[in-house]
């Protein structure tokens, strides 16, 4: 679940700085290899500054292939290169020390295979095999800060801005299958309400065009292009989350959404979209399971669910979501303007009565700050 940090700035918005030393003689992975800010737009600013050095053999390197090559090392620099199993031992050695000198040299698509094997070396794609109500979900204990959380919850004291969270009921994933996640906003010029009403909700990493105009990346031809898979991050195993369509199963979690940072008063949003999602016999990738299953150790507490869309008629109802940056401790603060579901495809009674239920025990005069003992495991 990587909704920490800022995504990447479209292409366009860095101002390019001439380096001081000769950007043929540095190592390609070691570019931004330094004691630089990790926030996207530092590193995007570090790489770009090397972009003007990048040829390719026959003379003036593809600018696809030179947008696809930043997009690899901004990855690799927010996450670690992982050698393959079974692979050569040396390889991953091979790819860090390759200088911009070497990278030159190369043709064109001798420089996209260069990007490919790193990508498939920092990221493993998942095909989705469970179908939603088979899915884990926490039971009812909410203290600590290690074991998943239950996917209804309520506060302690509604009035009380400080969240203590307990169980409203048990097994509600298991009974209902109904998740949640924010999908876009509102502002004076446009509406996203008239996009996913229409067309559901979909992996951005399915539309390179928007991709590449809201994040400022290129993935085309590498293997995180395939889009019959979710993809995860092999050095935390967090879901790649433009390449899937992520649900949180309990409303509450999906007030941590999109970012940490988020202020919504700071962006062009007047309140951002949380939408209800039927999950029921949708295949996807069931995060929490798969994280556990390997090691994983710091698991998102409320539970996410990864699938490869969600289609128009699944969105059960929307309400609005207003954000302000979490403390630098972790957790998220959030606000229910209205604690109320506009209905687009109202559920039976026992599901519709549940999300009436879980959004009526949240006031819509407060500022809720929710604890980082509540966000990722510790």
């Amino acid at each position: 679940m990587s909704h920490t940090g800022g995504a990447p700035p479209a292409p366009g918005a860095f101002k390019f700085v001439k380096p001081k030393a000769n950007p043929l003689d540095g190592v390609m992975l070691n570019i931004v290899d330094v004691n630089a800010p990790k926030d996207s737009g530092s590193i995007q600013s570090a790489v770009q500054i090397f972009a003007d050095a990048l040829r390719t053999a026959g003379g003036p390197i593809d600018p696809l292939t030179k947008q696809r090559l930043i997009t690899t090392l901004v990855a690799l620099h927010r996450k670690k290169l992982v050698n393959e199993s079974g692979g050569d031992p040396d390889a991953c050695y091979k790819l860090r020390e390759l200088p911009i000198r070497t990278f030159n040299t190369y043709d064109n698509a001798q420089q996209t295979e260069f990007c490919r094997k790193i990508w498939r070396r920092i990221c493993e794609g998942v095909v989705p095999d469970t179908v939603a109500q088979n899915m884990i979900e926490g039971g009812g204990d909410t203290s600590g800060t290690q074991n998943p959380l239950p996917s209804s919850l309520q506060p302690a004291a509604r009035q009380n801005p400080d969240v203590t969270l307990r169980q409203r009921i048990p097994d509600a994933w298991r009974d209902f299958t109904i998740g949640f996640r924010v999908e876009g906003g509102k502002t004076a010029t446009r509406d996203d309400k008239d996009r996913f009403t229409v067309d559901g909700c979909s992996p951005l990493a399915h539309n390179s065009a928007a991709l590449l105009r809201v994040r400022g990346m290129n993935i085309t031809e590498t293997p995180v292009a395939l889009q019959d898979r979710v993809f995860f991050w092999n050095s935390d195993r967090d879901v790649f989350n433009e390449t899937g369509t992520c649900i949180s199963r309990s409303l509450v979690g999906a007030t941590a959404f999109p970012e940490r940072t988020t202020d919504t008063a700071d962006t062009s949003y007047e309140f951002h979209y949380l939408i209800a999602v039927d999950c029921r016999d949708l295949t996807g990738v069931d995060s929490e399971a798969w994280q556990q299953g390997r090691g994983r150790l710091n698991n998102w507490r409320p539970g996410e669910k990864a699938f490869l869309g969600v289609p128009a008629d699944r969105i059960l109802a929307w309400t609005k979501l207003l954000r302000r940056p979490g403390p630098a401790t972790g957790g998220w603060i959030f606000k229910l303007p209205e604690a109320k579901w506009n209905w687009l495809h109202a559920p039976p009674g026992p599901s519709k009565t549940y999300l009436e239920e879980e959004l009526g025990v949240w006031s819509i005069h407060e500022w809720y700050s929710v604890g980082g003992n509540y966000d990722f495991a510790s």
